[in-house]
């Protein structure tokens, strides 16, 4: 576990460097095996090993986040090289989430199909978690960006609670709302059918899962 988590952090080396080495959909292939095989420790080891893997992303993420803030409007370029890494760094640690819960659910979940996951665990509910606020100050001030959107698209429709039957269930589908809420609340200039994308992807899933 301990070389996977040493290659995983290798890889942001290869992301900082000029010509994008290891493009997202590699690195999300990546940390899905790492989960996987994180999910085969004892119980007692997977919620540090788990953080552990989501740091660097978590760390990167909120870092991007303050630097788009200190760009000015008018440094396009640099503006959109920013949102670009982190809508990422976002569906990374969605992708951390995701592939740790249905590796560790796997044997537990009665009936999965392809639009019907399994409700999130620990402790990918804690980086959910600790990712939120930085999450939702992308959705609500950069939501305007192509790659922001297809992030939160995934952030939403991977975080939605397959059932609504408890108190933890519930709270997480209204903070996705209130997630929703926020982008068309956005005062972003350009709302065309493409920035209101993460919400429909939403209420697709939604609708879905839930009927």
């Amino acid at each position: 576990a301990i070389s996977n988590l040493a290659a995983w952090e290798a890889t942001f080396t290869a992301c900082n460097r000029a010509g994008e080495l290891l493009k997202t959909p590699d690195r999300i292939a990546l940390c899905t095996g790492i989960c996987h095989v994180l999910a085969s420790l004892p119980e007692s080891q997977r919620g540090t090993s788990l953080m552990a893997l989501a740091m660097p992303s978590l760390g990167c993420l909120d870092n991007m986040v303050q630097k788009a803030a200190s760009v000015s409007s008018e440094n396009e370029g640099t503006l959109s090289a920013i949102l670009k890494r982190v809508a990422a760094e976002i569906m990374v640690l969605t992708a951390i989430c995701r592939a740790y819960t249905d590796a560790v659910t796997v044997d537990t979940v009665r009936e999965r199909t392809s639009d019907v996951h399994a409700a999130l665990v620990e402790p990918s509910l804690a980086i959910i978690r600790r990712a939120w606020p930085t999450v939702a100050i992308v959705a609500s001030t950069y939501g305007f960006h192509d790659s922001i959107q297809k992030a939160l698209g995934f952030f939403l429709v991977e975080c939605l609670p397959p059932e609504c039957s408890d108190d933890l269930s519930l709270s997480l589908l209204r903070e996705l709302c209130s997630l929703a809420r926020s982008i068309v609340d956005s005062r972003s200039g350009r709302k065309d059918d493409q920035f209101y994308l993460p919400v429909y992807e939403l209420l697709t899933q939604y609708v879905r899962v839930h009927g």
